[in-house]
C-alpha cells in the first residue's frame, strides 16, 4: 500500500468528519525522552532496507495528532495518526487524510505490512495486548521497527505477554532507565522491584524488529 492509497483509506475511516479540539497532547520529543529513542535514528535504520520509497510511519493512539504532525516534518517521511477516537487539532497541520480511525485490537481495514515504523506511547495499556500486539506486528513491514510503551501491570500483562506467539520477530523489552533484556528476564526484574517496595504501574518499552526478508532482484545464474 502506497501513501496515496493509505490516505484514501484514512478518509474512508472517518468520512472526513473528526471531532476537533484545541488542546495538545505529548510531543514527539516527550516520546523520545521517556522511551530512550531518537526518531531520526529509527528512520535511518529502516531506510537501509527501503532506500528509494517514502517511509510510512504511524503514531498509534495519536489522540490529538501532535506527534504525528511533527514526524511528518521529517524529509522522506509520510506520517499518520491512528486512534479509535482521534481528537483532531487543526493547528497541528496534519491533514485529515493522515488521520486513521481504527481499533488497535482489530485493524482489519489496514493491509498486512503497511508501515515501515510504528510508535506508541501511553496508549497500549487500554488495549487487549494479546490482540493489539499481533495486530501491530501484522501491519509492520519486513525489516520495520515498532517502539511501544506500555504501563505494565504484573497480574495482567505478564500472562498476556507470555501468551504471545509472533514468529519472525525479535522482541526486546526494557524501561527508560536503561534495562534491556528478554521478556522472562524483564518479568524477574519487575518482581524484584516489587519486593523492594515498588508496586502498581510500571513502564515497559518494547521493540519489535521484523526479520529482514531480502528478495533477490534477479535470478541467480
Amino acid at each position: 500500500m502506497n501513501v496515496q492509497e493509505l490516505e484514501r483509506l484514512a478518509i474512508a475511516s472517518h468520512d472526513g468528519e473528526l471531532k476537533e479540539c484545541d488542546y495538545d497532547s505529548g510531543e514527539l520529543g516527550d516520546y523520545e525522552q521517556f522511551m530512550g529513542i531518537r526518531f531520526a535514528d529509527r528512520i535511518a535504520q529502516v531506510r537501509q532496507h527501503y532506500p528509494t520509497e517514502p517511509i510510512i510511519v504511524a503514531d498509534l493512539g495519536c489522540h490529538t495528532t501532535m506527534a504525528a504532525s511533527q514526524m511528518n516534518g521529517f524529509e522522506g517521511v509520510a506520517a499518520f495518526g491512528l486512534d479509535d477516537s482521534p481528537c483532531y487539532n487543526p493547528s497541528h497541520g496534519l491533514p485529515k487524510s493522515r488521520v486513521i480511525r481504527a481499533d488497535l485490537n482489530d485493524m482489519k481495514q489496514i493491509p498486512d505490512e503497511t508501515f515501515h515504523y510504528l510508535l506508541s506511547f501511553n496508549c497500549l495499556s487500554y488495549t487487549e495486548v494479546p490482540k493489539s500486539f499481533p495486530e501491530i506486528f501484522r501491519v509492520l513491514k519486513a525489516g520495520g521497527i515498532a517502539d511501544l510503551d506500555l504501563e505494565f501491570w504484573l497480574e495482567r500483562n505478564v500472562p498476556e505477554l507470555r501468551s504471545l506467539r509472533m514468529r519472525d520477530c525479535l522482541f526486546m523489552v526494557g524501561i527508560h532507565s536503561g534495562y534491556r533484556g528478554n521478556l522472562e528476564d524483564y518479568i524477574k526484574h519487575l518482581k524484584e522491584l516489587q519486593q523492594t517496595g515498588r508496586s502498581g504501574v510500571l513502564n515497559m518499552d518494547c521493540r519489535f524488529t521484523r526479520f529482514e526478508m531480502v528478495k533477490p532482484t534477479t535470478k541467480p545464474a
